[in-house]
């Protein structure tokens, strides 16, 4: 007979605190745990975020005219309340990356990636 499913509960500090390092975490967001009688918990982090993404430049936009339009953008987020926003940047691109950390945007994920959408 198999086990029965323990509870998804919502994590307590301390465990919030063991992956506060390898999460990025904010204000918005939840960690949820799944117990797991064999061992350690799974852990999810739920997140409600705004995301800038994505966001088509004309081909003959200019760097100028991509971080006026971005600066607009921002402004327009903080004066609605938002904290910070998600982005996507092509990794092939190098000036605009460099650009993007150099305005204080922090990667969130190094490497590639895929990115998904899932319809509930």
């Amino acid at each position: 007979m198999s086990e029965p499913l323990e509870p998804i509960r919502p994590a307590t500090p301390e465990e919030i605190e063991k992956i506060k390092d390898h999460a990025d975490l904010t204000a918005n967001s939840s960690v949820l745990i799944f117990e797991n009688n064999a061992g350690e918990p799974d852990i999810a982090v739920i997140r409600s975020v705004v995301e800038l993404d994505p966001v088509f430049f004309g081909k003959d936009s200019s760097t100028r005219r991509k971080a006026a339009f971005i600066w607009g953008l921002q402004n327009i987020l903080r004066n609605l309340g938002t904290r910070e926003y998600y982005f996507m940047v092509d990794p092939a691109n190098a000036e605009w990356t460099k650009l993007v950390k150099e305005w204080g945007a922090q990667e969130t994920l190094e490497g590639p990636q895929m990115r998904f959408r899932k319809n509930l």
